[in-house]
């Protein structure tokens, strides 16, 4: 489910603090509030748009991802294979994780290969076999975030 952003803004009024206050006899009077909370213990965080935004930037970044189904051959040349796909990008967080539709053979190559990354560039990643270098076709997904 993506996450849509909502740019706050600060509220700008001419009169802050201006109330409008009527007596139990219906007499209108405008008056204007003033904060007198005595000594300030501990000061909070500011809710203003700057604040918001920069929730709803972090709120978002959780949100920015994209998942790419790949699968790893059964060719490879000296323990490494290289998966290309547009969305691979060096400057951005990539996970390597299974489908849960991964079957027992796959999931004990798997295992056996201890996969992991040796190259990220644009387009592509370079994973070695650390162990056993698979002899069935795995099924990867890779998360990439930002």
């Amino acid at each position: 489910m993506p996450f849509n952003k909502k740019n706050w803004t600060d509220r700008e009024v001419e009169y802050p603090g201006r109330k409008t206050m009527t007596d139990i006899s219906g007499n209108i009077q405008q008056v204007t509030l003033s904060r007198d909370e005595g000594e300030v213990v501990v000061a909070g965080d500011k809710f203003d748009a700057a604040t918001m935004n920069d929730l709803e930037d972090r709120i978002s970044s959780a949100f920015d991802y994209a998942v790419v189904n790949v699968t790893l051959s059964t060719t490879w040349s000296s323990g490494t294979q290289t998966i290309s796909d547009p969305l691979i990008d060096p400057d951005k967080e990539i996970t390597i994780g299974y489908p849960i539709t991964i079957t027992d053979a796959q999931w004990t190559a798997l295992q056996r290969a201890n996969i992991r990354p040796t190259a990220v560039s644009s387009g592509s990643i370079t994973l070695k076999a650390g162990g056993e270098v698979p002899s069935v076709a795995i099924p990867l997904q890779l998360v990439i975030r930002g």
